[in-house]
């Protein structure tokens, strides 16, 4: 798995506070996003996004603290990966889930954050992304 360049990893830090803040209007754009792709992910969420909420600051938050360190993330990855099993992702999801955090992200964090920092974050989720595809089981043929 690529390492982010140290230059990606202080941006992230640096910005991390700001990007936080933003945590509920995030998680919501997602979901919004998300649902606009896959309108029968829906049916598997409770209107309380609370918890969803929580678990997206979750993520953040781990995600952020293992920069740098495989080792952390693949934990995460895996945690991730357990979860989630019962709904079956396919790659394709996975993928539509990384398209809908770029949208959210680039929406709600467009005028809080620099191009640079931007970049990096969006590095940073494509590379969370991908060590998630790649866990997922492809389906019987």
């Amino acid at each position: 798995m690529a390492i982010l360049r140290q230059i990606e990893v202080q941006l992230i830090k640096v910005s991390f506070n700001r990007v936080f803040a933003q945590k509920a209007a995030l998680a919501e754009k997602f979901y919004h996003h998300l649902f606009l792709e896959l309108p029968d992910a829906e049916a598997m969420f409770t209107r309380d996004f609370s918890h969803q909420t929580e678990m997206f600051a979750r993520v953040l938050t781990t995600g952020m603290q293992s920069l740098g360190r495989d080792r952390d993330m693949m934990v995460l990855v895996d945690d991730l990966l357990q979860r989630h099993k019962h709904l079956g992702l396919t790659l394709d999801q996975m993928y539509t889930a990384q398209r809908a955090l770029h949208l959210a992200f680039c929406e709600v964090m467009q005028a809080e954050l620099t191009a640079a920092e931007v970049s990096a974050w969006d590095n940073a989720i494509g590379r969370l992304c991908r060590a998630l595809a790649a866990g997922i089981e492809p389906p019987a043929a």
